[in-house]
């Protein structure tokens, strides 16, 4: 478990509270000072005592989901993620999760990027990977809001790559192309210009004839694929 080491009486008494989203979307979590400024440098800097954080022990979150705070919360304390079979086996948790993972990365916590991953491997594998399901709406919807926030450091490429397989797992299948094409026009139109160019420029490298009966697929692949947007943003 991350937090072996965090036996009960290391946790400490002081706490903050997260005031996450706004409106009547808005929930109030409490978390242990001590454990959440140790993985999370974002944290460390709001309680340093500079800033208004310090004094309130209260860290705003208006632009951030609450339903992803609670999964980041999860992994601080248990080391990782774990919902009831009719929460992981929902579509719409592919989005909690992509926003999960983008608030470890905006918190600077490496240990939980990493098990926010492990959660998408594990429900990927299970739904695309083994049951050869398309990647649906809610997945492009996970790819887009990670992708942008993927930089050139060695673990974040091994998620771009981990993230260019969902697609490539499931064009392998023998009945893909020829089944759904209109459903990986519409997948690849809603996510990042260079995922989609990606994804089609490997496929095209193991067949260059694959793409020729599709022409909407073709037209979304760009020419030069090494030329596109670093940032993951839509051209």
């Amino acid at each position: 478990m991350a937090n072996a080491d965090f036996l009960l009486g290391s946790l400490g008494d002081s706490t903050i509270k997260l005031v996450v989203g706004e409106g009547d979307e808005q929930k109030n979590f409490t978390v242990h000072e001590n454990i959440i400024c140790a993985r999370s440098s974002f944290f460390r800097t709001c309680m340093n005592g500079d800033w208004k954080e310090f004094e309130d022990r209260v860290v705003k979150l208006p632009e951030d989901n609450p339903e992803a705070v609670e999964l980041y919360i999860q992994s601080l304390y248990t080391g990782n993620i774990s919902q009831t079979e009719e929460i992981s086996s929902s579509s719409h948790f592919y989005v909690t999760l992509g926003d999960a993972y983008v608030l470890a990365d905006k918190f600077m916590d490496v240990y939980a990027r990493n098990v926010v991953v492990e959660a998408i491997f594990n429900k990927v594998t299970k739904s695309i990977f083994t049951e050869g399901n398309a990647p649906c709406a809610d997945v492009a919807t996970m790819i887009s809001n990670i992708w942008p926030v993927l930089g050139p450091d060695l673990n974040r490429i091994t998620i771009r790559s981990f993230l260019l397989k969902i697609f490539m797992c499931y064009s392998m299948l023998d009945h893909s192309f020829n089944e759904n094409v209109d459903d990986f026009v519409a997948f690849l139109d809603g996510i990042p210009a260079d995922y989609s160019s990606s994804c089609l420029y490997m496929i095209k490298i193991r067949d260059p004839k694959i793409l020729l009966p599709y022409p909407k697929l073709d037209q979304l692949l760009t020419k030069d694929p090494e030329a596109k947007d670093k940032g993951g943003a839509n051209t």
